[in-house]
């Protein structure tokens, strides 16, 4: 409070308005063996018991005189008289100054009362906080009775107000304490680049502090003591231990002074990349092995990662930990290098043979191939293949008979399957099968290179009643109607076409019912000679003469002669 004795009890005087848990400045009459004798101004003078002004050291904080800070508990007792408390303004003090310690990582001061399960009860004037084992030092306490009636600096770490916690720390204080050089003058002579023999006197979780000179101590961070990924600062350091230390950077505002011992030795990312450059070969050590892949130390202090997805050709997410354990040698490949972040993509599996590859190189599309079904799911078949990999046959490949949905049914895993190659993609992984294509000797194959219009070459095998049968590429069978040989009427297809002869026809319908295509020389013709008047139109621009002009005509007149000399024959008879 800061309001005066006189000021506080004037107000009193005239407004009469105070209630409880009010805040009074109280004289102090009188102290005897069991009471403290305040007058606050009330109608009475108050008896506060004498253990409420005791502090934690067991010393009483008051003298006769004294103005003191107390809380109305009761504005008037049976008796008449008014009820303070001196305990309840010292727990509000006490807990305003630890809120403002915690939100402005301030300390405060409290005493060590006794030893509890997993730390230190600490009294905070008039409350109680826990210190845990792992916060009361940077050192080990040789005897941790030593501290018990201490008086002591503490850094609240974590405050919960209505559960009535508090939580300090002691070590963040004394690591605060050796990151700040005291001695102005001793800092100055300390240079950036300096070089020191100090001695390790503490080891934190993010590093240790080194004494470089007597009473001088700088930090040593985790990611400064070596080239090589430190996972705890306990590996390569221990209490004691001297090192050779260079002056990183100094903090004069807080007198921090920060080390590294990396920087002394040579560093090794600047001549990785001249020794093993993107897509090189080397072999390294396991040094950590986690969920989403493994670090490989290639040099001394140079580690990267290999992705689960490099791991393998063949298995998509491989669990790392069955795969491989820290210490194992591994053959690796060089996949990227980002010098600046220092950061190493590797690769295993481009050390091995790509079966994707070698399975592009020994099928082609239309080869035959048998596998086992690993699994069924909704886009199909996926079959086993050789070199360990999968190929998909997709529901629409199963049968020409029957639905995907209903040919799926045929099958189950494990089984045996013979299958036709539709299409690989080594790049993608990707290898397209077919179970329907072998019922109709590749007619399906066939349909999907060549659409209606298409030029096809073919064979005349043998004539039939209504027209002849053509044997096309990959055995699949044509048939040429023998209204689609010519133009003009046909009475006799011996005239037109040969047995044996091999020509070129225009496709234009496919018999899915009968798996043949439907061909035509007829069409072929128009269509040859649709596209000769265009190139002679073509080459005939608007700019010609009209000699020019009328020779065009002549042709195209003669052209129409011969055709109808062809036909004249068979119209006679």
């Amino acid at each position: 409070m800061s309001q005066t004795f006189a000021e506080l009890f004037e107000a009193v005087s005239k407004e009469r308005r105070l209630e409880e848990g009010t805040d009074l400045l109280a004289h102090v009459r009188d102290i005897n063996d069991n009471y403290v004798v305040v007058n606050a101004g009330l109608k009475s003078e108050a008896h506060i018991p004498l253990e409420e002004f005791y502090l934690e050291d067991e010393q009483l904080e008051v003298a006769i005189g004294d103005q003191v800070e107390v809380e109305i508990e009761l504005l008037e007792n049976g008796l008449g008289e008014a009820v303070l408390s001196r305990r309840q303004t010292r727990r509000k003090h006490a807990w305003q100054k630890i809120m403002e310690a915690m939100e402005n990582e301030g300390v405060v001061e409290g005493v060590v009362v006794n030893r509890i399960k997993g730390g230190y009860s600490v009294m905070i004037e008039s409350l109680r906080a826990f210190l845990p084992g792992s916060l009361v030092d940077v050192f080990p306490l040789e005897d941790p009775n030593s501290l018990l009636g201490q008086r002591l600096e503490f850094r609240p770490i974590k405050v919960h107000v209505a559960r009535n916690s508090i939580v300090v720390s002691r070590r963040a204080v004394i690591e605060q304490t050796m990151l700040e050089v005291k001695d102005s003058n001793a800092i100055a002579e300390i240079k950036e680049g300096a070089r020191f023999t100090g001695t390790v006197r503490a080891i934190v979780e993010y590093g240790a502090f080194v004494e470089i000179s007597p009473g001088i101590y700088g930090l040593l961070h985790i990611t400064d003591i070596s080239w090589k990924h430190t996972s705890s600062v306990n590996e390569v350091l221990s209490r004691g231990d001297e090192v050779e230390v260079m002056v990183l950077a100094i903090d004069k505002e807080k007198n921090h002074v920060s080390l590294g011992m990396k920087h002394l030795q040579p560093n090794p990312w600047e001549f990785f990349s001249r020794a093993h450059p993107v897509n090189s070969r080397a072999f390294g050590k396991v040094t950590r092995v986690l969920e989403y892949g493994i670090f490989v130390e290639v040099e001394d202090g140079v580690q990267g990662l290999v992705h689960t997805s490099e791991m393998s050709w063949t298995r998509k997410n491989p669990n790392p930990s069955k795969l491989y354990s820290a210490g194992d040698e591994v053959e690796i490949m060089v996949l990227e290098i980002d010098t600046e972040r220092r950061r190493i993509s590797l690769g295993i599996k481009q050390c091995q043979p790509n079966p994707w590859q070698e399975f592009a190189v020994a099928y082609r599309k239309g080869d035959k191939v048998n596998g086992k079904v690993r699994s069924i799911s909704e886009f199909g078949l996926f079959v086993e293949l050789s070199g360990d990999i999968d190929g998909l046959v997709r529901m629409s490949e199963l049968s020409y008979e029957k639905s995907g949905e209903e040919a799926v049914r045929d099958y189950s895993k494990g089984q045996e399957v013979e299958m036709v190659v539709v299409a690989i993609d080594a790049e993608r992984e990707r290898i397209s099968l077919s179970i329907k294509q072998l019922q109709d000797g590749g007619f399906g194959a066939f349909c999907e290179e060549y659409l209606r219009g298409a030029m096809v070459r073919g064979t005349i095998a043998v004539f039939a009643e209504k027209g002849a049968q053509v044997n096309l590429e990959n055995g699949v069978r044509g048939f040429l109607p023998i209204s689609e040989i010519a133009e003009q009427h046909v009475e006799n297809m011996s005239d037109h076409i040969k047995e044996g002869e091999e020509r070129e026809f225009l496709l234009i319908d496919t018999d899915m019912r009968n798996r043949q295509a439907i061909l035509s020389l007829k069409e072929k013709g128009r269509r040859q000679r649709e596209l000769a008047t265009q190139e002679r139109k073509q080459r005939s621009p608007a700019g010609n003469t009209l000699g020019a002009l009328l020779q065009a005509k002549i042709l195209e007149t003669k052209e129409e002669a011969e055709r109808q000399a062809e036909q004249a024959p068979n119209d006679d008879e």
